[in-house]
């Protein structure tokens, strides 16, 4: 089985509801040629979509593609995502690319910002990062994702590192941000094939105490790049 959710806006009509809620939780996802939950949101011509989703108490193991993968594109002026993401208690184990993907475009005036709360999940033993997250912008577009972990364990990714986010603005032809905060505690990110976490420019990170980032293949074991 594989979850997936789409949502298109274009020209200022939603094909789908402009507020949406949608929630995945209690499924065996295992063994799909792609993402073992997909959720991809495109907006243009001045769309606007904003996303409640909900992933608690999966397991999603053995597919092709990265374990849970949400991508978004916002195209042209006032075309906006404004999506919130709550994850808690997944187990997402030997996918073939990362555990969790995330990745924001905009161009042309567009905005696509993603929130994502991580509790209590478990992101082990994949063939990409534990945790990717990727913000790419041009022409006036604003990309970008927050990122907040509590109690996580990620641990053995073959492919990254343990957290990886990069952001990629054109050479300022757009605004690409990312922010990544350990500060709750509680985290476990040991033993992938790079860094615990690594972050590029533009992108606050924030470790905090509490947590253990040791082991990991690469160092240092927190790389920030200015």
């Amino acid at each position: 089985m594989r979850i997936v959710l789409r949502s298109v806006a274009i020209l200022g009509l939603s094909l789908l509801p402009a507020l949406a809620f949608a929630e995945a939780a209690h499924n065996n996802v295992s063994g799909t040629g792609g993402a073992g939950i997909s959720i991809s949101t495109s907006v243009s011509g001045g769309g606007s979509v904003t996303q409640t989703i909900s992933i608690s108490n999966n397991v999603v193991t053995n597919n092709t593609g990265a374990g849970v993968s949400i991508d978004n594109s916002a195209t042209g002026t006032g075309s906006n995502i404004n999506q919130s993401v709550t994850s808690q208690g997944n187990t997402i184990t030997n996918n073939g690319g990362a555990g969790v993907s995330i990745s924001n475009s905009a161009d042309n005036g567009g905005t696509s910002t993603t929130s994502l709360n991580s509790t209590k999940d478990t992101i082990t033993n994949n063939g990409g990062a534990g945790v990717s997250i990727s913000n790419t912008a041009d022409t006036g577009g604003t990309a970008s994702t927050t990122a907040t972990f509590k109690n996580d364990t990620i641990t053995g990714n073959t492919g990254g590192d343990g957290i990886s986010a990069t952001n990629d603005d054109n050479a300022g032809a757009g605004t690409a941000t990312a922010s990544v905060d350990l500060s709750p505690g509680g985290n476990t990110i040991t033993g992938n094939t790079g860094h615990g976490v690594s972050t590029t420019a533009t992108t606050t990170t924030t470790a905090g105490a509490g947590n253990v980032i040791s082991g990991n293949l690469t160092n240092p074991q927190i790389l920030i790049v200015p």
